[in-house]
């Protein structure tokens, strides 16, 4: 299962265009908005205690493919959550396609659903603080 914090800017759009919505997953996602403008673009955070070191390593080589790709990533434990939440930083949501396509790379990748080139780089890609 997927859900969104609905109340944070864009949200709703990401949502429909990535169709994760509708996503039968293993684990349970809460997507939201960061307020703040420096820092990471995306924030990644899970109980470490719930988990097993598959996700971890899913989300390890997520989060690699997405940092050798120039969207830098933060990764932080929640003692006692019931879901991995997802934060997506206010100026990359102004980018609704590339947010989605950086959204439904992490679920996927998470769910353990992509195998990653280490090669691959993302052509054209904006250029974020």
């Amino acid at each position: 299962m997927v859900s969104f914090n609905l109340n944070d800017f864009n949200i709703e759009k990401i949502r429909l265009e990535s169709k994760l919505f509708n996503l039968t997953t293993v684990e349970s996602y809460r997507i939201y908005g960061l307020k703040q403008s420096e820092g990471c673009l995306v924030e990644i955070g899970y109980d470490r205690y719930n988990y097993t070191n598959t996700l971890w390593e899913n989300i390890d080589k997520t989060t690699k493919f997405l940092i050798k790709n120039n969207i830098n990533c933060y990764i932080y434990t929640i003692d006692g959550e019931k879901y991995i939440k997802i934060g997506l930083r206010r100026d990359l949501r102004k980018h609704v396609i590339l947010t989605s396509a950086i959204l439904k790379t992490l679920v996927y990748g998470i769910e353990g659903r992509i195998n990653f080139n280490d090669e691959f780089i993302i052509p054209s890609l904006p250029k974020f603080k």
